[in-house]
């Protein structure tokens, strides 16, 4: 299945339009990705407009806009075979944003064609935001969820945490997470959130045929075997 390799990396910036940070992919593994989650606050009318790795554009594979006045926003971007090593995961606004957080995490294993299927995203107000993901065979459910966090910034997650954090002063939380179809926060207070998810599609590869037939039929034709 679908694998993190590499350690996960996330900035936060305030009331800016753009964010800029250095996320290294490791050469080890084979059907490599990258994913974004983008966490922001829209307290300017502004927007996420792209994001890039290494100054490739990654696709936008799921969004979702908060329940108020939709100030919160949750969206995740996926590249695949993302240049390895350290490079600057890239994202831009359109016009000026409160508060844009980001979290890129490397993947291993991961269908090259079609990496994500079964996007989903919810929004609402909540002490427990969740998502329920499509998610079959192989495959691994990934969310993230962007939420008020005056009160808290250090959510449980249900699954297995990629990264986590909150804004300066506190005000916009940020966590991402991986595990089965049914991904959950437990924010300890009621809060507006906005979350997105999607179904990271398994691909193990595949080699040729066997070896030691192809040497037994040589053998044969020697006399040997």
């Amino acid at each position: 299945m679908p694998s993190p390799i590499g350690t996960p990396s996330a900035q936060y910036v305030a009331a800016a339009s753009s964010n800029t940070f250095a996320h290294t992919v490791p050469a080890t593994g084979a059907r490599r990705a990258l994913r974004v989650f983008v966490a922001a606050y829209n307290g300017g009318g502004g927007s996420i407009s792209g994001v890039t790795y290494a100054g490739v554009s990654m696709t936008k594979v799921g969004a979702t806009y908060g329940a108020i006045a939709s100030d919160g926003i949750a969206e995740q971007y996926i590249l695949t075979n993302p240049a390895t090593g350290s490079n600057n995961v890239v994202i831009t606004a359109s016009g000026s944003l409160s508060e844009i957080m980001g979290i890129a995490s490397g993947w291993e294993d991961v269908d090259q064609t079609t990496p994500c299927i079964n996007d989903d995203g919810g929004s609402g107000s909540s002490d427990t935001p969740s998502l329920s993901l499509t998610v079959t065979g192989s495959d691994v459910g990934v969310a993230g969820v962007e939420f008020f966090s005056a009160n808290n910034d250090d959510p449980t997650e249900s699954d297995t945490l990629l990264a986590e954090g909150a804004s300066t002063p506190a005000q916009t939380g940020f966590s991402d997470q991986y595990g089965d179809g049914s991904l959950s926060w437990a924010l300890g207070f009621t809060s507006a959130y906005a979350v997105c998810g999607c179904a990271l599609v398994h691909d193990a590869g595949g080699g040729g045929g066997p070896v030691i037939p192809i040497f037994a039929h040589h053998y044969r034709q020697q006399g040997i075997a």
